[in-house]
């Protein structure tokens, strides 16, 4: 596995992490967190090997981690939970794993293993939210798997935290901005509803799923 400096380095250069004072939202419309660098998981799809590595990296992190199926806070994560689906389904020999939205009517019944995924995890609110209204469901939750992740620690509503990049992004209040403190005005504020994924792409150039009949 490469080192996180050398898979920063290359994610630059793609222009997925890029620099500067941004002002992020909060996952619900609203401006919150400012942080020195924006993420576009746009271009880290266009990008297949370095994707492809990216989800590797996550699935090398789960290790024999046992999953029933991923679940995602919403839509916008969904093309990377399909993706890692389909690359443990095809290095565990399954005949499938599932991937889910939690927006979604499909959600089955527990018992079940779940592996929730978040493409970049922030303060986690959406996840909380997630956990909050479906622990009737008699899930065992084993983590949650990210590509870029915003906060410090290794664990989040004491759940594990797997990511493809273990770098920090951090992401602070207004207040606790240096940036800010020094005057500069944002280079352009993001939203997270501005990450669009792009299924039907990432569909047409994902791993081959392995035949499990031989």
């Amino acid at each position: 596995m490469r080192t996180d400096s050398q898979i920063i380095t290359d994610l630059m250069a793609a222009g997925v992490v890029e620099t500067g004072h941004f002002v992020l939202g909060d996952g619900y419309g609203n401006p919150g967190l400012h942080a020195s660098e924006y993420i576009h998981v746009d271009r880290l799809q266009d990008s297949l090997p370095l994707y492809s590595e990216c989800v590797q990296r996550i699935d090398e992190r789960l290790g024999d981690l046992g999953i029933d199926f991923i679940l995602t806070p919403d839509d916008t994560s969904k093309a990377t939970a399909r993706f890692l689906a389909r690359y443990r389904a095809t290095r565990f020999r399954l005949p499938k794993l599932e991937y889910v939205s939690a927006e979604s009517d499909t959600l089955r019944p527990g018992p079940a293993r779940v592996l929730i995924h978040d493409d970049v995890l922030h303060a986690g609110r959406m996840v909380h939210e997630l956990l909050w209204r479906i622990y009737k469901n008699r899930y065992e939750f084993v983590g949650i798997s990210c590509l870029f992740h915003r906060n410090e620690g290794e664990t989040m509503f004491g759940l594990p935290v797997f990511p493809a990049v273990q770098t920090v992004f951090k992401a602070v209040h207004a207040e606790q901005c240096p940036d800010c403190t020094r005057g500069l005005p944002s280079t352009r504020q993001y939203g997270l509803a501005e990450r669009t994924l792009r299924e039907s792409w990432v569909d047409e150039n994902l791993l081959p799923v392995a035949d499990t009949t031989r």
